[in-house]
């Protein structure tokens, strides 16, 4: 099936930059700035009500096969949030480097990322420098999946991922205090939201 590492492919990296008139991510969109205080989920755009199931499984996570009794929408949601990634971030500070922001994803979902690779984001003058790491143990406040099945339960689908996660990483950011504004998390925000594209454009394939 398709799995999400391809996250940690520097090639996926290779055009993301930030762009100069850009500003932080809401709704999936470049345009205004996310109201302080109102989460990351709350501000993203309702799942679509059509024929696809309202909790569609993420990066195309497996679907239940046929004759398996899974064929109603909460079932659908249920089975999708056990497959969905639990995704890690951290904000790491540097006095000697621009704000960085590191991600990880727990392929086993079993809170150990010691197996884990990871990357950082150094966003600087207009490129995120990207920086692969053979893991990253994440510390408090970090110790906890910003993404899991939780999210997926919420409705979240995989075209979201990107707004959620920048959302989610200028909100950690102005939380912490270590930036006053959402705007002053423009450029981590920014190459969040082009690394998670860049996933979803490009996936993996694996057996």
């Amino acid at each position: 099936m398709r799995r999400v590492t391809g996250i940690f492919c520097l090639c996926l990296l290779a055009g993301c930059e930030t762009p100069s008139g850009g500003t932080v991510a809401t709704n999936g969109s470049e345009t205004g700035s996310p109201a302080p205080g109102a989460s990351a989920s709350a501000r993203l755009p309702e799942p679509s009500t059509g024929q696809e199931p309202a909790n569609q499984a993420l990066l195309a996570l497996p679907t239940p096969e046929v004759g398996s009794g899974l064929s109603d929408r909460e079932q659908q949601a249920a089975f999708a949030a056990s497959q969905a990634p639990h995704i890690y971030m951290a904000i790491q500070e540097d006095g000697s480097r621009p704000l960085s922001v590191i991600f990880a994803i727990d392929e086993a979902r079993d809170g150990d990322l010691s197996n884990d690779p990871a990357i950082r984001l150094t966003p600087n003058d207009g490129a995120c420098n990207p920086q692969a790491m053979r893991n990253y143990s994440f510390p408090p406040p970090y110790n906890a999946p910003v993404f899991s099945g939780d999210q997926v339960l919420n409705g979240i689908r995989a075209d979201q991922l990107p707004a959620f996660m920048a959302i989610a990483v200028s909100e950690k950011i102005v939380g912490l205090g270590i930036r006053p504004t959402l705007q002053d998390t423009r450029p981590q925000n920014i190459c969040t939201r082009k690394l998670w594209e860049a996933q979803l454009e490009n996936p993996v394939q694996q057996g």
